[in-house]
């Protein structure tokens, strides 16, 4: 009898410990899945319309994403809040009505490159953006 009962202590000891491990694989799954999520969406412009999004991946070692936005927002409001948020300073070409600003970050071995492309469309501004991050 008392046999039987260690042999049970085991078991929830084990089924205790998986429950554990699935319980912490869940949670750190859930957070990167959340922080790749928010990052994605981190760069759309306040209270704009997504035009078109394309992905490229090479997991883990490489990512990009392009995104393309439209905003009723004056061209400056627009620069003002992608060279404040993302840190992409002034910018580094314009061609007709078109704003360029483009940045590079580095974290160590993680490299992220930033470009948005600001054009003037008429009653709308075209905002086109694309961030790579790479590790090396």
């Amino acid at each position: 009898m008392g046999q039987n009962t260690q042999k049970q202590r085991t078991q929830r000891a084990w089924i205790g410990c998986l429950g554990l491990v699935a319980l912490v694989i869940i949670l750190v799954g859930g957070g990167l899945v959340t922080a790749f999520y928010f990052d994605r969406n981190g760069a759309q412009f306040p209270n704009s319309r997504y035009i078109s999004q394309h992905s490229k991946y090479s997991l883990p070692r490489y990512y990009r994403w392009d995104d393309s936005y439209g905003s009723q927002e004056t061209i400056n409001t627009v620069f003002n809040w992608y060279s404040g948020t993302f840190d992409l300073g002034a910018e580094k070409q314009a061609n007709g009505g078109c704003t360029f600003l483009e940045n590079t970050k580095k974290w160590g071995r993680i490299e992220r490159y930033m470009s948005v492309l600001i054009c003037d469309a008429g009653s709308e501004r075209k905002i086109y953006v694309n961030r790579a991050t790479s590790i090396r």
